[in-house]
């Protein structure tokens, strides 16, 4: 990168690309085509990337797309996970199969002795080695640039003892798929190769698979991680191993596969709190008990209590009847994930909400919340209700506002009902 065009970006780092391209006879001697895609780039990572923004000479190759790339966050725990699985070695080395922007490649190579990265991607090869370099990792790193098919992992992956790789999830037509068999490389028919008995295998996944089906699969899987930032699912990773003729059969059955659900902090990458399960777990575990309010209206003036709602890696995972075991909580209803409990649980993993006011929905629903908001602004949710969120803030003629927060659910007795909350802060705590 030039130290002009680095100069301008920085320059004119809130500028709008498009304006500045319409206006390109004011920057004589600018490389204009190349400083607008680079602003447009950081503008893009900015949150989702604050180390790579931090750093003005790295380098995003023109007409990236940046959605799919990992956060800082994710490639942190990842990052992490690989730090704590080393084993025993001289050195230990490592290898992204699906290099990509190299995110990933980045922080991996920092929590291993040797890096391997490889991507078929000429740009995205260039861009690498430009960026590796830039932060300090091109004596660990090795890049590949390459077409990468079954018969070249042997040689490939000789000596490398944790493979990474993010199997892309489009069609050749564009269209997005979401069984590892539809994906590019296809883990099944790699697999064989990849699972050494020397070697640990981590593959990113889509949070939208069928996990159970997934695990079927793969009976070489040993833990599910399913991440979470600001109660969105970005990521599920599956840690597979090759067996080893020296250690007795560790293969799992899929119903036995630990299933860590991690919600992280959107700043710094740590975690905010996990729930552990399996799936074996969540069948065997009893229905429990549901939470049957006295309406038309419950006094919660004489009976208080909290409505709680489990971070959405937990609801990915379907740990609907273990989580409110655990926590002792009764469920609104079977097809409603959202609990109940009279106390406040400061380690619950999700979202809890202290009950304001609990009635039967009706015609009047709208009138009495106005008599309770008198500004008129609550968030709402509909769970298992016929109106969606939308239609329903409509109907109660209510505008946003973070203050309160109004669920509308349907019971097992197929009553309605309406609950005014009050959100309580996120806790920080663990249980497994």
């Amino acid at each position: 990168m030039q130290a002009q065009d680095r100069e301008f970006i920085l320059a004119h780092a809130e500028a709008d690309p498009k304006d500045l391209l319409l206006h390109a006879h004011r920057y004589p001697g600018v490389n204009l085509t190349f400083c607008a895609a680079q602003i447009e780039a950081r503008k893009k990572i900015r949150s989702k990337l604050p180390e790579w923004y931090a750093n003005p000479d790295l380098y995003y190759p023109s007409g990236l797309s940046l959605e799919q790339a990992s956060s800082q966050t994710t490639a942190l725990y990842k990052a992490r996970l690989i730090q704590a699985g080393r084993r025993e070695q001289p050195e230990y080395c490592s290898a992204d199969l699906t290099g990509g922007l190299g995110i990933d490649s980045s922080y991996i190579a920092r929590a291993t002795d040797h890096h391997t990265y490889i991507e078929r991607n000429g740009q995205l090869c260039e861009a690498a080695v430009h960026n590796f370099a830039t932060l300090g990792l091109a004596h660990k790193t090795r890049i590949l640039h390459q077409e990468l098919t079954e018969a070249d992992l042997s040689t490939v992956l000789e000596g490398v003892h944790c493979v990474y790789l993010d199997p892309a999830r489009r069609s050749h037509s564009g269209g997005r798929v979401f069984s590892i068999a539809d994906c590019e490389p296809n883990l099944l028919a790699w697999k064989s190769i990849l699972l050494q008995p020397t070697r640990t295998v981590w593959v990113k996944l889509s949070p939208m698979i069928d996990l159970k089906a997934t695990l079927q699969l793969l009976p070489e899987a040993q833990e599910v991680h399913i991440l979470s930032v600001s109660n969105e699912v970005k990521e599920l990773l599956i840690r597979l191993e090759g067996q080893s003729p020296d250690i007795p059969e560790t293969t799992l059955a899929a119903e036995q596969v630990p299933i860590h659900c991690v919600a992280l902090d959107a700043t710094d990458g740590e975690i905010l709190y996990q729930y552990t399960f399996t799936l074996e777990q969540e069948q065997n575990c009893p229905t429990g008990q549901r939470w049957k309010p006295a309406l038309p209206q419950h006094n919660m003036a004489t009976d208080p209590g909290y409505l709680y709602e489990p971070d959405k890696s937990i609801l990915k995972g379907g740990a609907f009847k273990s989580i409110g075991q655990a926590y002792g909580l009764e469920k609104l209803s079977t097809n409603t994930h959202l609990y109940y409990a009279c106390e406040h649980l400061t380690d619950f993993p999700g979202r809890a909400f202290r009950i304001l006011l609990v009635s039967e929905f009706s015609k009047r629903s709208a009138a009495e919340l106005a008599q309770v908001l008198p500004d008129g602004k609550s968030n709402v949710t509909a769970r298992n209700f016929p109106l969606t969120s939308e239609a329903l803030q409509q109907k109660l003629k209510l505008k946003n506002g973070d203050r309160h927060h109004v669920f509308c659910t349907t019971l097992d007795d197929r009553r309605k009902v309406l609950l005014l909350t009050e959100p309580v802060s996120y806790s920080t705590k663990n249980r497994q």
